[in-house]
């Protein structure tokens, strides 16, 4: 019989570690924004651009992961796939932050959290069955 409350996961855990992480950054970019002596700097367009292109490639690194977690059957390779996706998403999320932090325009910080997001509901450690990679009679 298994506990009404089991305890979390460690991949769930550090899943969740890294959206805090990038959420709390966002927090004290807020706070930082907020006095009086903030006045916002600006950056290259290219800057902009940079983030637009790796927002895309998180969300497509991830889509090509999701394919090869699900086929792979050793369950730490699977688990260390699910790190790099995860971690190519939070970079975008870092780059869109940093972007906010200086040129205070948040929907950078969104684009970036956004790729995050689908990086990190795309590779989910539920939506991965424990048998992946396994071949039955019908296979």
């Amino acid at each position: 019989m298994t506990p009404a409350n089991p305890r979390p996961q460690p991949l769930q855990q550090i899943r969740l570690i890294l959206m805090t992480g990038v959420l709390l950054f966002g927090a004290v970019v807020l706070f930082v924004h907020r006095q009086p002596n903030w006045k916002p700097g600006e950056l290259p367009i290219a800057v902009d651009y940079l983030l637009v292109a790796y927002s895309i490639l998180a969300a497509m690194v991830a889509a090509v992961l999701k394919g090869r977690v699900e086929r792979e059957p050793d369950p730490q390779r699977r688990a260390t796939m699910l790190l790099v996706g995860w971690t190519v998403g939070e970079g975008a999320a870092l780059i869109g932050v940093i972007i906010f932090y200086i040129t205070g325009q948040a929907q950078w910080y969104g684009l970036g959290l956004l790729a995050m997001v689908i990086a990190i509901a795309m590779l989910s450690p539920g939506a991965v069955s424990a048998t992946a990679g396994s071949v039955d009679a019908r296979g």
